[in-house]
Formats: structure tokens, sequence, C-alpha cells
């Protein structure tokens, strides 16, 4: 896939439609890079996205025609990169600021997508988006979750 030096972090990824295959990961400058593979061109393509750095491992998913990608930065910041047909890759919080330990993980359900990471004070907290709402809920699950 043309990545011969550079990724500092696991690997993340998912197929799309089984046709393009796509991953992600972070550099070593702390960058998250994105390549993809499209079955039908032969297609090769992917570079780096925008919103600064971050750090641990990235976690990606498909949610419909969205990809997603959640990170957490060196602040404690849920770090999420989004991609849909028409736009370009973007990032924003989701609000989850100061408290992000661990690397967070998601998943994706018919009318949601959810991500979940270990807070700064060792409990599991949950952020989704339901389809038609563009502001993530969260809630805490509490527990004790240490490293």
């Amino acid at each position: 896939w043309g990545i011969t030096t550079g990724i500092a972090s696991d690997i993340t990824g998912f197929s799309y439609h089984g046709t393009q295959h796509h991953i992600f990961y972070r550099d070593t400058d702390g960058h998250l890079q994105h390549r993809y593979y499209d079955d039908a061109s032969g297609t090769l393509n992917g570079g780096t996205w925008p919103g600064g750095t971050f750090e641990g491992d990235p976690h990606a998913l498909v949610h419909r025609d969205q990809q997603h990608v959640f990170a957490r930065n060196t602040d404690g910041d849920l770090v999420h990169w989004y991609w849909w047909p028409g736009i370009n890759p973007a990032v924003d919080d989701w609000g989850a600021q100061n408290t992000v330990t661990g690397d967070p993980v998601g998943l994706s359900t018919p009318g949601q997508h959810h991500v979940f990471y270990r807070t700064t004070n060792g409990t599991l907290a949950h952020h989704w988006i339901d389809d038609g709402h563009h502001t993530p809920h969260h809630d805490n699950w509490g527990g004790n979750i240490t490293p």
C-alpha cells in the first residue's frame, strides 16, 4: 500500500460496500493517516486528514456512507474525524474534553454510532449520535476501569 515507514500506532480500518478497503493509523508526527483501495478501479489513494495530532491508537468505523475515526489527544480530548460523500474530512471533539484516557473504541448500529472510552477517574464513558441529530448524547456507565 506504499507505506514503508512512519507507522506509530496500531492499524484500524473497515471495508465499505465490500469493494473499498480503508485503513487509518497515527504517523510518527502524530497525525491521522488514511489509505484506501478500491477494487473496481484498482485505485490506491489516501493521505493525512486534518485535525492536529493525537496519541495512542485510533479506532475507525463506517456508519452507512459515513467514515468515522476516534482517538484522544494529549490534552485528554476525544478527537472525532469524519467524512461522507460530498464533504472533505473534518474534525470535532464530541464534547469530551480533558477526560479521555486510554484509546476510544466505537461501533455502528442501524440508526446510531457510538464511542466508548475510559475517563481520567477510571469510569466508562459513552457518547453516541442518533440519525437525524447533530449533537452527541453522552452518559457515564460508571465502574472502575484501571489501566
